[in-house]
């Protein structure tokens, strides 16, 4: 029996359901799982519902204005408070679902030769875009993942690279891709029947507004196809500065922009009705949670081929894909959805049956099975 540690102090969004879904598979899995979890989480009633031998909320930080005072006082009393917490408890394993700025710190306390780390990146390769949210962060992390005994990523086409990057051997490099958010399904708020109109191809984009997500590309490729099709419309939903995209959207007709954070209840609720077709036009990414979700509510995804897409997608029998940066190849794409309706439809059926094998059940048993195996020097 394996004594895992959890050490997850994210706060929100999709990385937040990723560490939830993996921690809840290690324990239906016959693991002993303790987990240190941020008391800002927004799933943190769910975490206390987990059949944990211990779960430890710390406070860590709301915004990045009040960042500087926490982690003040996290490294000045909340670290003395979680090494009592753990003083007699014998951990064999640090499993690490995604980067935080203290987790490095939370890992020295544990700092036993037995004590294996095992860490999953989401993105090897810094995303275009915010220097502290991606380059840095990469610097941060690089130190732990020197050091770790396995490292987890999510598509193939990143292990040569995390293997060169990180000093590792092909078995310590592990490929778990990434789960279906059936939770945004159960805890759904009631589908606001005049969010879409069912007459109309409805176009969706859905996700932070980030430089690298493309969007100036998606305004002027919809703007072409409006001007040819009356029968489309488009929703762009997500948090973010929306402000360098204004020109390439202004104006446009059937056109609504939702610019917030999405609460958990509310993200399966855009995804649902008639003629859904997700379009995620990345100028570079790793993959997508967006995709998993729309597949999963038989939403047709239109998504450029960059980073580890073509693994979620399998172009025109999946979903399809195009080129990053490429206004005329986006245009063909919805134009191709709008006049070939029963082929579509069999691409949504596809993608139902490709789902099939990312049951979390499914992806934490892997991840157990990595945990499980003796480290190897």
């Amino acid at each position: 029996m394996k004594n895992i540690l959890v050490n997850f102090l994210g706060r929100k969004g999709g990385t937040a359901l990723y560490a939830y879904e993996m921690t809840k598979g290690l324990i239906e899995n016959g693991a002993e799982v303790y987990a240190i979890v941020s008391k800002q989480n927004e799933m943190i009633d769910e975490w206390k519902k987990l059949k944990l031998k211990k779960l430890v909320i710390i406070p860590t930080y709301t915004n990045k204005y009040n960042f500087i005072v926490n982690s003040i006082k996290f490294y000045l009393f909340s670290r003395l408070k979680i090494k009592s917490y753990f003083i007699n408890e014998k951990i064999d394993c640090i499993y690490i679902p995604c980067f935080h700025p203290w987790f490095s710190s939370i890992n020295k306390l544990f700092n036993k030769i037995n004590t294996k780390i095992v860490i999953t990146i989401h993105d090897p390769i810094p995303h275009t875009g915010s220097f502290f949210k991606n380059k840095l962060i990469c610097l941060v992390q690089r130190k732990d993942l020197l050091k770790a005994d396995e490292i987890i990523i999510l598509s193939n086409r990143f292990k040569k690279y995390v293997e060169n990057t990180y000093k590792k051997k092909s078995s310590q490099i592990h490929v778990i891709p990434h789960g279906i958010f059936n939770y945004y399904k159960n805890i759904e708020m009631n589908f606001q029947e005049d969010l879409y109109n069912k007459n109309k191809i409805n176009f969706l984009f859905f996700g932070r507004i980030e430089p690298y997500k493309g969007l100036n590309i998606l305004g002027q490729a919809y703007r072409e196809i409006r001007d040819k099709y009356t029968n489309v419309s488009l929703t762009v939903v997500g948090n973010g500065d929306f402000s360098p995209y204004k020109n390439d959207f202004a104006n446009l007709m059937d056109f609504k922009l939702i610019n917030r954070w999405i609460k958990d209840e509310e993200v399966n609720m855009f995804f649902k009705g008639e003629n859904i077709v997700t379009v995620l036009p990345y100028l570079d990414a790793t993959q997508s949670g967006v995709i998993n979700i729309a597949m999963m509510n038989k939403s047709l995804v239109i998504a450029t081929n960059t980073g580890g897409i073509s693994e979620q997608i399998e172009n025109r029998k999946t979903g399809l894909l195009i080129s990053p940066n490429d206004k005329q190849e986006l245009v063909n794409a919805m134009e191709y959805v709008i006049n070939n309706n029963q082929k579509c439809k069999e691409y949504i059926q596809n993608a139902s049956i490709f789902l099939l094998g990312l049951d979390w059940r499914i992806l934490s048993k892997t991840l157990f099975n990595i945990i499980d195996k003796e480290v190897i020097l």
